[in-house]
């Protein structure tokens, strides 16, 4: 039966309606009845209040505070991106330096007012970032921010959709946010990372908030790329998952860089914007505690045992940033990195299951054919979606992995995938190229930069199907050269390029 009154109409037919409305009547309209005034405006306002960016500075976060607790309004937030901020003065120090080389083509008078609009510059900036550094020391940060969570688990029971974190840089004052892409101060960058996943982390806890999807830097482009160090989920202690509400769970995407070396005072000081850690200066005593660092076992461990405080999740994206070898690592800390980035993934094979994960995504990393084969078996009965880029595997070759895949072995029988993307795969420097049989009806085949290195099966495909694959001779991803390769690589899993 066609409905009785006019707010029990949907509200697609009453949007059609308005749209070819005069102003005037939809004025009567909303006078005559504020049900259907409700219904009219209600989906689009509301969606102005469901996602917000909150950079974590005090105005911000007293704003956001003050919304969630006066406002209903606020309180309609479903999906939150917290963003760390750093300041970076690298540009204007530069700008200064550069300005001692250019006397000669410029008067005294144009070189005074050049240098003293310079050091206002500088100077507002770096009293920008001693109060952001100060405002942060004082926990303020976290009071304002637990309290905004709070607001909203009241009014919502149901928590968060999605939480992401974000960096943005602000090299002059009040100029336009820069990308971390495009600055240089990198170790800035990162410490901000920290930073700011420790503090959602800790409101997180102290709010009680659940949330269905974490992302912690990684959906982003080429130019957001960063990581989280890997050794920062050590400092979180992973309780009960009832302590921390992880039981709502259903997604989290990742993206983990190594643990920052050891640096100079110039490094700290200027955020790495000048200086890199050249291997010439490096004191001996640096080196070793950068080894230990990067070699620390609870460090390697400690995703596994973040991931055991999740036991629901169903999406698990996971992500490695690297850094680069020649600039950021003396060149005998580079066995000790990679060895690390292999061990970092067998933990994960060794984990407990996870037992509704049906979507699995591996990008950037280095591990070995069983370490993998291992994790994918051990999620076999509810895995259905499986993607790998740019895998670099460092042992054996992958005849056991595409038996697994294709449900040739004994111990796969129970593996039914429904998709599954390999893109960019390597056995140590030599790249995988795919090719496919006639009958292959559900397999897509294409070689964005390298020929035929991409392989996509939807379907009947997907499943007990043998991957016909051969290991070409020729560049791989230690090998430099201005490659269209190098460039997305660069883009997306790191080595950092200034």
């Amino acid at each position: 039966m066609p409905p009785k009154r006019l707010d029990q109409l949907p509200p697609e037919l009453f949007h059609r309606v308005t749209d070819q409305l005069e102003l005037p009547d939809i004025k009567n309209l909303r006078l005559i009845n504020r049900a259907l005034e409700h219904i009219v405006t209600d989906d689009n306002f509301r969606s102005l209040f469901v996602s917000k960016r909150v950079e974590l500075t005090r105005r911000n976060l007293e704003k956001f505070a003050w919304i969630t607790e006066h406002s209903p309004l606020g309180c309609l937030l479903q999906n939150l991106t917290l963003v760390g901020v750093v300041y970076d003065p690298g540009h204007l120090l530069m700008l200064s330096e550069g300005n001692k080389y250019q006397a000669l083509s410029y008067s005294n008078d144009q070189m005074d007012q050049m240098q003293s609009s310079l050091t206002k510059e500088l100077d507002s900036l770096n009293q920008r970032r001693m109060e952001q550094d100060k405002f942060h020391h004082s926990g303020k940060d976290a009071g304002l921010l637990s309290t905004a969570l709070r607001n909203l688990a009241k009014q919502n029971p149901t928590g968060l959709h999605s939480l992401s974190t974000k960096i943005s840089i602000y090299r002059y004052d009040g100029s336009a946010s820069l990308t971390p892409n495009e600055a240089q101060c990198w170790i800035w960058i990162h410490e901000a990372a920290k930073c700011t996943f420790l503090l959602a982390m800790k409101c997180l806890r102290y709010s009680r908030i659940s949330v269905r999807s974490l992302d912690i830097f990684h959906a982003k482009p080429a130019s957001m790329r960063c990581g989280l160090p890997r050794d920062t989920l050590t400092q979180v202690g992973w309780p009960s998952p009832e302590m921390y509400q992880w039981t709502a769970l259903r997604q989290l995407s990742i993206c983990l860089s190594d643990p920052l070396p050891v640096q100079s005072e110039q490094d700290m000081e200027t955020g790495g914007s000048f200086s890199i850690m050249h291997q010439s200066r490096v004191p001996d005593t640096d080196l070793m505690a950068s080894s230990d660092l990067l070699g620390d076992e609870l460090h390697l461990q400690s995703l596994a045992t973040m991931l055991t405080a999740c036991p629901n999740l169903e999406v698990l994206e996971i992500s490695g940033f690297r850094f680069d070898e020649e600039e950021w690592m003396h060149y005998s800390l580079q066995h000790v990195r990679d060895a690390a980035m292999v061990f970092f993934a067998r933990f994960l094979s060794l984990m407990r299951p996870l037992k509704q994960l049906r979507r699995l995504r591996l990008a950037g990393l280095r591990l070995t054919e069983q370490d993998l084969v291992g994790l994918i078996r051990n999620h076999g009965a509810t895995l259905r979606d499986l993607e790998l880029e740019h895998i670099v595997f460092v042992e054996g070759g992958l005849d056991r992995l595409f038996s697994c895949l294709g449900g040739r072995d004994y111990a796969s029988n129970g593996l039914t995938l429904d998709r599954i993307l390999l893109k960019d795969l390597w056995v140590n420097i030599s790249p995988i190229t795919f090719t496919r049989s006639e009958d292959e009806k559900c397999t897509q085949i294409s070689g964005e930069n390298i020929t035929d290195n991409t392989i996509l099966r939807t379907g009947e495909d997907a499943a007990r199907k043998v991957i016909m694959y051969d290991v070409a001779d020729g560049y791989g991803p230690s090998i430099r050269g201005g490659s269209p390769w190098e460039g997305r690589s660069l883009g997306e899993f790191g080595v950092w390029r200034r």
